[in-house]
């Protein structure tokens, strides 16, 4: 691997933290575990990150060391730390939920003073770089209930919203300190001195690859250790030679300069760390292949032959972002606006339905699953998405867009709750498929009849009571009775159901919630469509 690309990525504070004093997000992490790729499989950011494993397993590296984790386990990093979360072959894929902020927007000097006995309340005071706790069920759930309150004072803004969140980020961290004392669990990230002066060492390329008069030994005089120590320590933690790391990040600065102004080559490597013209050019080749003229120019066009491609790209994209992100937040009126200006720009209907609608929905769907959304959240959102369809179905209609299927949904004879029933056709509808919705104390027969008229291909059975569950059973031996039980899948769900009554009375499949229902209703539909 050339020197050029080993360089963790470095995620910007005004990226995340520009309109916000905490940022927060819920990232499922399906890349594979880099083993040998080194630091260019990772990142680093100008700002605290606390994540958490809220569900799956995988692996999370931090400098050349990978850890197993599993939900539970949280981590506090500091700034300049490279580290990254990836899958592994043992399941479900980690799903990490991350608050980021940066203390100087929120605490006073004595808090946000890096390096400090009281920096963030201690927790880096200890010559270590990362935390770690492994949280038990109710600490996880309180952890989740916290970023749900900093959330919704960030959404709405209410009267002293900076206060709040900032109160309830000081009793989270207060908190996380306090388990660490008792746990004693960040001892594994301490490692000597070996990784804070790496991280220092980091931090300072950062700030100072554009003096030419920069080295090693300023980084060692700052740290109080001599230059052999600082190197040794290095290359043992990142994995490359100093001179190496430097070189490609002043390599990197200036191929994006070259790209992106029209900045002479003389005073890009100025700009870069470079008196010596000859050297700049030499190394430009070295890295890049190509002098830093051709490189240009070769840049320059490629991006005229993908310019119009991407800005259209953008654009949609852009779009079908906002229509999903105010899905998420039941913004009905927003999402009909969205809809309808997507459609007044020619954009597709299908795509509008799929990348917009859809994928809204099935990210509410799997935050209802791993419970940090909840019943209310899904019925606005599932308004939002009709509002959206609304618009949208004469468009799909005349560009000939089908459902992917159709389901015939009730709660069956006797039974009179619906709740569970409308949160499951919401979240089924939410995946493109068209509902025929019988409503409660639906007849066997009734439901039969639905199924052959419509010829559809699911039917989706709820029963609440244990009194009323035998009616599923009834469903399935109608179906059989009628000659059509091979046409069709049947799905049950309910409280009093499991999976060995599913089995038992020959129904094809069980879930527990509505968003596992949604997924093994397009599952179950494309099976039979073969």
């Amino acid at each position: 691997m050339s020197a050029i690309s080993n360089i963790p990525a470095l995620l910007k504070k005004d990226d995340f933290l520009l309109n916000t004093p905490v940022y927060i997000n819920r990232v499922l992490c399906e890349a594979p575990d880099p083993v040998g790729i080194g630091l260019a499989a990772l990142h680093q950011h100008q700002f605290i990150e606390i994540s958490c494993v809220i569900g799956g397993r995988g692996i999370h590296r931090i400098w050349n060391e990978a850890y197993p984790i599993a939900a539970g386990d949280l981590y506090v990093l500091n700034t300049a730390v490279p580290h990254g979360y990836f899958a592994d072959d043992a399941g479900e894929p980690p799903l990490i939920c991350n608050l980021l902020f940066d203390p100087a927007d929120l605490f006073g000097e004595e808090i946000n003073e890096i390096g400090g006995a009281s920096y963030l309340f201690g927790l880096f005071s200890g010559n270590n770089f990362a935390v770690h706790l492994s949280l038990k069920p109710k600490q996880l759930d309180i952890f989740l209930q916290t970023c749900e309150e900093i959330e919704r004072e960030n959404r709405e803004e209410a009267i002293g919203w900076h206060e709040a969140v900032r109160a309830r980020l000081t009793l989270l961290l207060v908190a996380i300190k306090r388990m660490s004392d008792e746990e004693r669990s960040i001892h594994s990230y301490r490692t000597a001195e070996e990784s804070p002066i790496a991280a220092a060492a980091l931090r300072m390329v950062r700030d100072c690859y554009a003096d030419p008069d920069f080295s090693l030994s300023d980084i060692a005089a700052a740290l109080y250790k001599s230059t052999s120590t600082v190197s040794r320590i290095f290359r043992a933690v990142t994995g490359q030679y100093f001179s190496d790391y430097l070189r490609s990040v002043r390599m990197r600065h200036a191929a994006t300069l070259i790209a992106n102004s029209d900045m002479a080559n003389d005073e890009i490597a100025l700009l870069c760390g470079y008196r010596d013209i000859p050297t700049f050019y030499r190394q430009f080749r070295q890295a890049y292949k190509a002098t830093p003229g051709v490189f240009r120019k070769q840049y320059k066009e490629q991006q005229k032959n993908t310019s119009s491609i991407q800005e259209e790209n953008t654009m949609s994209n852009a779009i079908y972002t906002e229509i999903s992100e105010k899905l998420q937040r039941g913004k009905a009126k927003d999402v009909a606006a969205l809809v309808t200006q997507a459609l007044e720009e020619n954009l597709p209907a299908a795509e509008i339905l799929n990348e917009g609608l859809v994928t809204g929905m099935n990210i509410i769907g799997e935050k209802f699953r791993t419970n940090e959304v909840f019943v209310p959240e899904v019925l606005v959102a599932a308004r939002a998405m009709n509002a959206g369809l609304k618009i949208l179905k004469p468009a799909l209609t005349n560009a000939g867009v089908e459902p992917i299927g159709k389901a015939v949904i009730c709660t069956v004879k006797g039974d009179m709750h619906d709740i569970g029933k409308n949160l499951v056709k919401m979240m089924i509808e939410g995946q493109g498929i068209e509902c025929i919705d019988l409503g409660v104390d639906a007849d066997p027969a009734a439901i039969v009849a639905a199924v052959k008229e419509n010829n559809a291909q699911l039917v989706c059975l709820s029963a609440l009571l244990t009194t009323t569950m035998m009616g599923q059973r009834d469903v399935v031996e109608a179906l059989k009775a009628e000659g059509i039980r091979d046409q069709v899948r049947v799905m049950v769900g309910g409280a009093p159901i499991t999976k060995e009554f599913a089995d038992e009375i020959g129904a094809d499949c069980y879930t527990l919630d509505a968003a596992s229902a949604a997924k093994e209703a397009v599952r179950l539909i494309n099976e039979l469509k073969g």
